[in-house]
């Protein structure tokens, strides 16, 4: 039995069906799918010399429009955004992992070790799933400290002194910012 244009058409079997008019009925179909990012790895090893991480970035879902996505820092006085730090994802692209780069900063301020954040940004689109979609999962990184020892500087003296009590002058520089 096979259905054409809402009438069954019958083999020689069944032919007490034949021409007899199906009923359509409507079968609906429930999208479970829900707009959001996915972020990997969401946590990054970074340092005050300038060592870098990556983590990346795609969309859960194809979205009918472009999405726009961007980050910042938590903390620029120990990371920052070098690049991909605003990504566009598109109708082709959204389930294609886009990579950003962040790196330590130096802060001259023995503070052992700090976690900053990759902060996502309301998203912006006129797919109205991603439009001001606020995304809660962070992409953590933790900034280790190059400033371990408090130590001071000192220059040379810039003349010779003497018994007869001539000056001389020293300077001196601290390494990093006192507690």
């Amino acid at each position: 039995m096979v259905v054409v244009g809402g009438t069954i058409v019958t083999g020689p079997l069944d032919s007490a069906y034949s021409g007899v008019v199906a009923k359509l009925m409507p079968i609906p179909v429930v999208d479970d799918d829900t707009a959001g990012l996915v972020l990997t790895p969401t946590v990054g090893y970074t340092d005050e010399n300038g060592a870098m991480a990556t983590f990346t970035t795609k969309l859960a879902t194809q979205p009918i429009a472009n999405v726009e996505v961007s980050f910042v820092t938590s903390d620029a006085t120990e990371g920052e955004m070098v690049s991909g730090q605003d990504l566009v994802f598109n109708m082709d692209n959204w389930n294609v992992s886009q990579t950003t780069t962040v790196r330590g900063v130096d802060d001259s301020i023995i503070d052992q070790i700090v976690f900053w954040y990759a902060t996502v940004l309301p998203l912006s689109s006129n797919d109205e799933a991603y439009h001001g979609l606020v995304h809660t999962e962070l992409a953590e990184f933790i900034c280790i400290d190059n400033d371990d020892t408090n130590t001071i500087q000192m220059s040379p003296p810039n003349q010779n002194t003497s018994e007869s009590g001539d000056p001389t002058f020293l300077y001196m520089l601290l390494n990093s910012q006192p507690d």
